[in-house]
């Protein structure tokens, strides 16, 4: 969540929006977003989802865990790799980036 929303300073991750892990508009798997945002700024326009709360924002990342069925007992850099070979982000040195975080 902090590197996806610059530790909750971007966009998409304040109100109205609340979207701190900055999470695609969801079209196929159980979600609690309430409406789409896009913004030509934002990645090109992409549609990402928009949330009641921070709360509901996490519940909805706990969803997409399970849709893509994390394993249990990751160390970080594990659920960094799972996490990017899942495809949750475009950027190339996401991993990396993460991997830096972990302590």
């Amino acid at each position: 969540m902090n590197l996806e929303s610059g530790y909750i300073t971007n966009t998409l991750s304040q109100p109205p929006l609340y979207n701190i892990f900055s999470m695609s508009a969801v079209r196929v798997r159980p979600s609690t977003q309430i409406d789409t945002y896009s913004n030509p700024q934002i990645d090109g326009g992409q549609a990402f989802g928009v949330y009641e709360s921070y709360a509901s924002a996490t519940e909805d990342f706990i969803l997409y865990l399970d849709y893509v069925k994390i394993p249990l007992g990751l160390d970080c850099q594990g659920y960094n790799a799972f996490i990017v070979s899942k495809g949750y982000a475009v950027d190339p040195k996401y991993e990396e980036k993460l991997n830096a975080m972990c302590k």
